[in-house]
């Protein structure tokens, strides 16, 4: 089914909306998941809990690219349910790749509003939009999808060893990127 009528189901608020949902985008936003938690009992309530944030998020807008939509909410519903299981003890804390990104990010102090938010992003889009295509695929299933070296190697055919220096080598030019825009400073 179409996204454009999918969204439309959920203005609607049809049920049937989170069947061609789940049909149409099940499988993306469970390896998804289950590329940040590795806990089954876990990966499936995430699961769950993304159609559910998903029918609350349909509050009248309908988004542009509705699979970055659904994978957006189905990330941030993971990380959160990582968070929660890391801070309650309930399970040893892992380093994902989100860690990577934030390593760079964290001397930035100014992102403190949606605005700077959604400028950094502008940014960010910026730093990707100018890599060699074969490159912004590699960073962008490490840091928007969480797949591992091993997945992202034989998925491109790259050597795992090579996939790890290359992403090493965005991580920095995006960190020099950045702070040539004055986004932050060491």
């Amino acid at each position: 089914m179409d996204d454009r009528l999918i969204s439309d189901l959920l203005q609607k608020r049809k049920d049937e909306a989170l069947e061609y949902i789940a049909e149409k985008y099940g499988g993306l936003i469970r390896k998804l998941i289950a590329n940040i938690l590795s806990d089954p009992q876990d990966i499936e309530e995430a699961v769950n809990d993304t159609y559910m944030n998903i029918w609350m998020s349909s509050d009248g807008c309908t988004p542009l690219f509705f699979s970055a939509f659904v994978c957006r909410i189905a990330k941030n519903t993971a990380l959160k349910k990582a968070r929660y299981n890391s801070a309650c003890g309930r399970t040893a804390a892992g380093f994902s790749p989100i860690d990577e990104l934030a390593e760079i990010l964290s001397g930035n102090e100014t992102t403190e509003s949606e605005a700077d938010e959604k400028l950094l992003t502008a940014a960010i889009n910026n730093f990707l939009e100018k890599l060699p295509p074969k490159k912004r695929t590699v960073f962008v299933k490490r840091y928007w999808y969480c797949e591992t070296l091993e997945d992202i190697a034989k998925e491109t055919g790259i050597k795992k060893g090579t996939v790890s220096a290359m992403l090493l080598r965005m991580r920095n030019a995006l960190k020099e990127n950045l702070k040539k825009e004055g986004w932050f400073h060491e």
